[in-house]
């Protein structure tokens, strides 16, 4: 089974132009075709669409009517442009039952990138238009989400992972920042490390204003249930963008992975490669490693860390210390001391006195 859809009534051919004008002349269709050198059928074909508007047609029409020749073939062109968009080329089950498994189409609705709709034709339709591609079978062919595709994770989503992806593309696309300088990116962490002290509304602004400066393009796009990234790095052309979820809505979690995703940046500059990147799930490889050791070293300095650690004193009033004195948020600190399991003695619940919540849809 297939559907057609056929909304060919709403457009109109040149031919209703050329009728009215005639009519305007006083002019009939016998006359015209007299005029023509052409049977009256054959201008009634014209007249009614069945038959284009050819170059020598339009020729004609000119030296008859006094109408540019340009004019009736714009008509024409657009008639025939519109008609192939109105009529939509048959919709399989295929492509229905794909448009099905986007159940975050609700998502793109709230960001006005596609039209709200419960018909599957209409989503078909518009989810084409928002892949840029002429049927829904061929994003698979695509680099959405290629580190995650040996991962067995039951709960992550690849298809609204992919629509992740591409709103990344799409917001970077509109953004315009000068030539890539990774001398003056590498210049600016350190201001960088300043910003997860600041308040998280002022800091991520600060944030895409440095970027900025530096010809990198940042995207903030608030998280998509079940795709479980937190960043995202990708080269278009020779300009490096980094995309940010707000996924754990932690903001320790959020300046780690950002750090890590300016590793990719700078240490894999050659390689122009798509990194997708989850606190969650771990891809083996020695890239993800360097990108890892470059953000905790980045963050904190290892010989400092390394004293830090052999003092033992892990306690409120102990990490502010330490972290004011390396320059970043104590939450930065505290999540760290968690993650390498230095206090396990204090509960699991550690790390979290220290969380400040991070919502992008709150904060942007």
């Amino acid at each position: 089974m297939a559907i057609e859809i056929d909304t060919t009534q709403f457009n109109i051919p040149p031919g209703k132009t050329l009728k009215e004008q005639i009519k305007y002349l006083g002019m009939s269709q016998k006359e015209l075709s007299e005029r023509m050198g052409i049977t009256e059928k054959a201008v009634s074909h014209i007249i009614t669409g069945k038959v284009a508007v050819s170059l020598d047609t339009a020729l004609k029409l000119e030296t008859i009517l006094g109408i540019d020749a340009d004019f009736w073939l714009n008509l024409e062109a657009n008639y025939q442009i519109n008609k192939a968009k109105n009529t939509e080329t048959i919709i399989d089950n295929t492509e229905l039952e794909l448009a099905k498994l986007y159940t975050c189409y609700k998502f793109l609705v709230r960001r006005n990138l596609v039209q709200s709709s419960r018909n599957y034709v209409v989503r078909v339709r518009e989810l084409r238009s928002f892949f840029g591609v002429s049927n829904l079978a061929y994003i698979s062919k695509l680099d959405y989400g290629a580190a995650f595709r040996k991962s067995d994770y039951k709960e992550l989503d690849r298809y609204a992972l992919s629509i992740l992806l591409r709103i990344g593309e799409i917001e970077a696309n509109e953004m315009l920042v000068g030539s890539y300088d990774a001398i003056l990116l590498k210049q600016s962490l350190k201001e960088i490390k300043k910003l997860t002290r600041l308040d998280l509304s002022v800091a991520l602004k600060e944030l895409k204003n440095l970027f900025d400066r530096a010809g990198l393009k940042i995207v903030y796009t608030p998280f998509i249930p079940n795709t479980m990234v937190n960043g995202v790095v990708k080269w278009m052309g020779s300009t490096p963008v980094i995309q940010m979820t707000d996924f754990r809505k932690s903001a320790d979690i959020f300046w780690f992975t950002l750090f890590h995703e300016l590793g990719h940046v700078l240490l894999h500059a050659n390689k122009k490669t798509r990194y997708v990147d989850s606190y969650d799930i771990k891809v083996d490889s020695q890239e993800e490693q360097e990108a890892d050791n470059f953000a905790q070293n980045e963050l904190i300095p290892k010989e400092q860390y390394a004293l830090f650690l052999k003092e033992g004193n892990f306690f409120e009033a102990a990490i502010n210390r330490f972290a004011k004195k390396i320059g970043i948020s104590p939450d930065i600190v505290a999540g760290r001391l968690a993650y390498d399991r230095q206090v396990d003695s204090f509960g699991f619940e550690f790390a979290h006195k220290y969380r400040r919540a991070l919502d992008f849809e709150v904060m942007l």
